[in-house]
């Protein structure tokens, strides 16, 4: 009978400490969903989604999610998971902590709220967690899951992704470029149509105060972070400009002004014009590329025409150093070399992420010769536009191997203001090779062998025009996952990563002499 009762004791003892432990576990899953349901469950859940459904490649939602939590050892090095039939322990300084079971794969919501229940638990058991921010929750889940897919896929915070907008998209600002002097910043480049250029503001005029604040011994940034705000906020400014009296002696007078800020965005072209040649720098793409780029090409066409009463000998594009940008502006930059034929075509797993880019708009340059410079450095957007011009006939391509980066990234906003960068397809050329990993092969290379003369690297060209073409059809019989034939075939014109200067001799030495061009362009272009 006492054993009866003892028992009994026992199993109503027991009943409470584990009616305890799970009332424990719900107030925990509460204090969950009140603490962070408006922006932690729908950050994860809308980056875990994005990250299934759009990455290039299959992935599995358990793999992704335990690979995420494992980075948070970064936190606290007492912090383990070991893996269970149908989910995970949490280990904490060698404690088991709780048990967690994984959802159904495509249950987003759940994935992001099992996860947020463990940053909860972990603020509890551990200071080291407790005085961790959410976002740097954020980073280093999404971080340690997206480093294991590729190296171009990644989480930016609000702020960074803030930054990367204003490069795409411009930021609001006055339109000039500066460096600093002892009594402020010296305007060295008014940028057209922005409102430095329309208030009348020259290269040469000290801005000595803005907003009240002197800029005398400010950094380049800080000079910045004051004139950049929202677009339509004002700043005034306080110049010196140095002009001639009546004596002729200069003499610095001050002014002050009013300026509307607008949107500004930070030109990505260097161009100049020389022995008859148009050299056009591009060094990146934003949102403006293409639309600056035919803005200066129909400029200098025209001065050709009112000076000289002729055209230009030819056009060198230098997408040497440049690492890419945005896709649809390498499309439009090619475009406005092309009459016809196909630029580029992207393929991924998600059916959105097909797309075949074609020439829509007439050669604006009405068939220049051109030629375009790439190196080690030219990656992504510059590819493009190197080979669709390659591709379809229209350049001769100069100096080495690309770098081979031949994927498309999607930006995916989420609700805490970070972004994620997800590889979701690769790009076809239009003879049909894929670029990433193999790169664009030059017409004429200049990093495999060194001749003296430009003239050199020309006869060898035409006198031997069989082996381009040849590694030009191993280039698109390659299949993007032999890696060690890509490796050979790279090896054949090594990347360079320099400024090659036989790269614009040769360039120089073709346009030159129309005749010789036509020779190597027919030759090579059979």
């Amino acid at each position: 009978m006492l054993i009866y009762k003892f028992k009994r004791g026992l199993a109503i003892t027991l009943f409470f400490i584990l009616s305890a432990c799970t009332l424990n576990n719900i107030q925990k899953i509460e204090n969950i969903t009140t603490d962070y349901n408006t922006k932690a469950i729908k950050t994860f859940s809308i980056g875990f989604q994005q990250i299934s459904e759009r990455y290039i490649i299959e992935t599995k939602m358990d793999q992704l999610i335990v690979r995420g939590l494992r980075g948070l050892k970064a936190i606290d090095q007492g912090f383990t998971i070991n893996l269970t039939n149908n989910g995970f322990k949490i280990i904490l300084n060698s404690e088991i902590q709780s048990d967690y079971f994984f959802p159904t794969p495509d249950n987003y919501s759940k994935w992001a709220e099992l996860v947020v229940r463990v940053i909860s638990l972990l603020k509890k058991q551990s200071n080291l967690f407790k005085n961790t921010p959410i976002e740097q929750f954020y980073e280093i889940i999404f971080d340690s899951i997206l480093s294991e897919l590729d190296t171009h896929s990644r989480y930016n915070n609000a702020r960074t992704a803030q930054a990367n907008n204003k490069r795409r998209s411009g930021f609001g600002g006055i339109g000039v470029q500066f460096k600093p002097v002892k009594t402020g910043v010296e305007i060295i480049r008014i940028l057209s149509k922005t409102p430095a250029d329309k208030l009348g503001l020259i290269a040469g005029d000290i801005i000595t105060f803005a907003n009240k604040q002197t800029l005398t011994g400010m950094s380049v940034t800080a000079v910045k972070n004051i004139f950049r705000d929202e677009v339509g906020s004002i700043l005034d400014i306080k110049v010196l400009r140095q002009e001639k009296n009546k004596v002729n002696s200069l003499k610095f007078k001050t002014y002050n002004f009013s300026i509307k800020r607008e949107q500004i965005v930070e030109p990505t072209i260097n161009y100049s014009s020389k022995k008859g040649i148009i050299y056009i720098k591009l060094l990146g793409f934003n949102n403006k590329t293409s639309e600056h780029l035919r803005l200066i090409i129909r400029k200098l066409l025209s001065r050709f025409q009112k000076k000289l009463n002729q055209n230009p000998k030819g056009i060198i594009l230098d997408l040497r150093d440049n690492s890419g940008g945005i896709l649809t502006e390498a499309v439009a930059v090619a475009d406005l070399f092309l009459n016809n034929g196909k630029i580029i075509s992207t393929k991924g797993r998600n059916i959105s992420s097909y797309h075949n880019y074609k020439s829509i708009v007439k050669d604006i340059t009405n068939g220049l010769p051109l030629i375009v410079l790439i190196n080690g450095k030219s990656a992504s957007a510059s590819e493009i536009v190197a080979v669709a011009l390659q591709d379809n006939k229209r350049a001769i391509v100069i100096g080495s191997s690309s770098f081979g980066k031949g994927t498309v990234q999607t930006i995916i906003k989420l609700p805490n203001g970070g972004e994620i960068i997800l590889t979701w397809s690769r790009f076809q050329s239009p003879s049909g090779y894929y670029i990433d990993k193999l790169g664009v092969y030059p017409t004429i290379c200049t990093s495999k062998y060194k001749l003296n003369e430009p003239i050199n690297y020309i006869k060898n060209a035409i006198k031997k025009p069989k082996p381009l073409p040849n590694l030009l059809k191993f280039w698109k019989d390659t299949t993007y996952n032999r890696q060690r034939k890509i490796k050979q075939l790279r090896n054949f014109c090594p990347a360079a990563e320099n400024l090659n200067k036989m790269d614009t001799n040769l360039a120089e030495t073709l346009l030159l002499d129309p005749i010789l061009y036509r020779k190597l362009n027919l030759t090579l272009h059979l």
